[in-house]
C-alpha cells in the first residue's frame, strides 16, 4: 500500500503552492466582498434587503461548498486553476446533500462550542472548548470532508479521464486500487 510521508508532503507544497495562494487570497477577498454585501443589505429596508440577504447567504453556502472541492483537486491534479474552480462550482451542486451535512455539522459543532463557553464560567470548560476547536475539530471536519467528497470526484472527474484514456498511469492506478 502506498503512504504519505513527509517527503510527500513537502513535494506537493513545492507543487501546488503558486496555485493554493492564490485560491487562498481569492477566497480571501471573496469572503470579505460577501460579507460587505451582507452587511450592505441587512442595512437596508424591505423586500430589497431581504432578497439580498438571502442571494449572499447563498453565494456563501455555493461557496463554502466549492472550498470543499478546491483543495483536494489543486493537491490531486495538474489543472489550471480555472478549471479547478469549475469543477468545484459543478461538484457543489452535483454532490449537494453530502455538502449540506458536511455544512450543518460544522455549525452544530461551532454552535456547541460557543453555547458551552457562554453558558458557563469555568475555566476547566473553557479550556476543553479551546482543546476541541484547535486540536480535534479542524481534524474531524477535515475527514468528513474527505470522506463526503472523494467518491463524488472519483465518480464525476477521475472514473470519466481514465475511460476516455484507459492507458495512462496504468501502474499508479493499479497501486491505488482504482
Amino acid at each position: 500500500h502506498p503512504t504519505f510521508g513527509l517527503r510527500d508532503s513537502l513535494d506537493t507544497i513545492k507543487r501546488c503552492w503558486k496555485q493554493a495562494l492564490c485560491v487562498g487570497m481569492m477566497n480571501v477577498l471573496l469572503t470579505a466582498i460577501m460579507v460587505f454585501a451582507c452587511w450592505f443589505y441587512l442595512s437596508a429596508d424591505g423586500f430589497v434587503g431581504a432578497i439580498g440577504v438571502g442571494l449572499c447567504l447563498l453565494a456563501m453556502m455555493i461557496f463554502s461548498f466549492m472550498k470543499y472541492y478546491i483543495w483536494p483537486q489543486i493537491i490531486m491534479f495538474k489543472l489550471p486553476l480555472w478549471q479547478n474552480l469549475k469543477n468545484a462550482f459543478l461538484l457543489a451542486f452535483i454532490n449537494f446533500k453530502r455538502n449540506l451535512i458536511i455544512g450543518l455539522t460544522s455549525l452544530a459543532c461551532y454552535a456547541f462550542a460557543v453555547i458551552a463557553v457562554v453558558s458557563t464560567r469555568f475555566s476547566i470548560v473553557l479550556a476543553a472548548m479551546l482543546l476541541l476547536a484547535t486540536c480535534i475539530f479542524p481534524g474531524f471536519k477535515q475527514m468528513l470532508v474527505q470522506y463526503c467528497v472523494l467518491p463524488c470526484i472519483k465518480e464525476h472527474v477521475i472514473d470519466p479521464y481514465y475511460a476516455e484514456h484507459p492507458e495512462e498511469d496504468i501502474e499508479e492506478r493499479q497501486s491505488l486500487g482504482l
